[in-house]
């Protein structure tokens, strides 16, 4: 059988090489330049990277056994990383259980009330259990309302902005189990990547999956092209297949097949947050921490993701890499500012902290994207079931079936092999 997918991120990738396992041939049609989608990368100048920052955990195991499955174990490279916190204008570490009993933002008092929240979220197993409360209301009553000051909120504000308040209390369950897996009794961290690439090297050996991949070709249109295949237009292209998977937005796949009302949950879309990400290639490194997660108010991006803490130095050519991300919903004036005046922005607010920064940068770029994480605001989270049409032939599979996860590559790899399930 013959089967196209649309979109050639994480998801289409999966799926394809789960289908070509079953005896089909595959093609991908992908609107962008190259495979990947948001797990894409990018040439940084001396090495090639992801272009936006992901890491693999321990617990993704997912991901794991698809890593173990291409054969791509021995290139997983685990590090000791550490957390870092900017408090009152300075750098403070929560890397190891001295430092969190140390940590000068919260009393001891207070200390407890987090670990002990912390804990709590692992009792809970089914995120059932807090559907439909917001996430500064559970915080709350699961930290008290003074940690929910001094570390929720402003780590809400600087990722979300003007949703703050808006989130879902399932999308911090998910990130806290997550994140919370990296640790050690002792309270270090360890996360990983591939050598040589980072994902690119898992892109690489999907692509024996796939027979053909037709770059830079936007969908216009979808229909049955008889009762046993289907037709896919493109802005230059026509292709007919016996069986068709999508797995771009839903809303997206609405706009152009709205027909095929089957495809649809009978609930609104999610809305969605965006990012805009600055990296920075530098002489020399800002701090020891792989994320900086700020609890001082005002800083216009979300965080610091000292990317290079995660391998060895000459992955990235003896540079010191950082990548500075902002979230925004896709309608902020963010959006329509030039790279220069985001770089200015960002890096106006860094040399707050690193006078000499401009002296240190050898190579800068932004990368923005508009559609990444779907957020249930308006309506609860569909259960995740696949949607296809009554004859089969038509399937939508994207990334809103990760269930109550925030958006990973495990999570994704994760749904697509379930979807996989459902295949007749």
């Amino acid at each position: 059988m013959k089967i196209g997918i649309i979109g050639a991120g994480m998801m289409g990738m999966v799926m394809a090489h789960r289908l070509h396992q079953l005896g089909h041939e595959i093609e991908i049609i992908e609107g962008g330049p190259q495979i990947g989608g948001l797990s894409t990368w990018f040439n940084f100048g001396d090495f090639v990277w992801d272009k936006y920052y992901h890491v693999i955990l321990k617990s993704d195991k997912y991901l794991l056994g698809l890593i173990d499955e291409l054969n791509l174990t021995d290139q997983l490279y685990w590090s000791a990383t550490k957390t870092g916190f900017l408090w009152q204008g300075k750098h403070v570490s929560m890397s190891n259980l001295w430092e969190f009993i140390s940590f000068p933002p919260l009393t001891p008092w207070q200390k407890v009330r987090l670990m002990s929240g912390i804990l709590y979220n692992y009792t809970i197993t089914d995120p059932k259990r807090i559907d439909g409360l917001k996430a500064s209301t559970w915080l709350k009553g699961v930290f008290g309302n003074e940690v929910y000051q001094k570390i929720w909120d402003p780590l809400l504000q600087s990722k979300f902005g003007s949703l703050k308040d808006e989130i879902p209390a399932t999308l911090i369950w998910s990130t806290l189990r997550r994140y919370s897996s990296t640790r050690t009794p002792d309270g270090r961290e360890w996360m990983g990547h591939l050598k040589g690439g980072g994902l690119k090297v898992l892109f690489d050996a999907l692509m024996p999956s796939i027979s053909k991949v037709h770059l830079n070709q936007k969908v216009q249109g979808i229909e049955h092209h008889s009762n046993q295949s289907v037709k896919v237009k493109t802005d230059q292209n026509e292709f007919t297949y016996d069986r068709l998977v999508s797995t771009i937005p839903t809303a997206l796949l609405k706009k152009i097949a709205p027909q095929l009302k089957d495809l649809y949950p009978d609930t609104p879309n999610p809305r969605f947050l965006g990012v805009i990400r600055l990296a920075l290639v530098l002489k020399k490194s800002l701090s020891p921490f792989y994320v900086t997660n700020l609890i001082d108010k005002g800083a216009p991006f979300t965080g610091i993701i000292e990317v290079s803490q995660l391998g060895e130095s000459q992955e990235f050519s003896g540079h010191d890499f950082v990548m500075i991300p902002k979230y925004d919903v896709p309608e902020s004036e963010w959006f329509s500012l030039s790279d220069e005046e985001i770089f200015k922005r960002f890096s106006n607010e860094l040399k707050k902290l690193w006078p000499d920064l401009e002296e240190s940068i050898i190579h800068w770029v932004v990368h923005r994207e508009k559609i990444v994480q779907p957020l249930w605001i308006d309506s609860p989270r569909p259960e995740g079931q696949v949607k296809r049409t009554e004859d089969q032939l038509i399937w939508n599979v994207n990334n809103e079936l990760a269930s109550h996860s925030t958006l990973n590559n495990d999570s994704i790899v994760e749904a697509s092999t379930k979807a996989m399930a459902a295949w007749k």
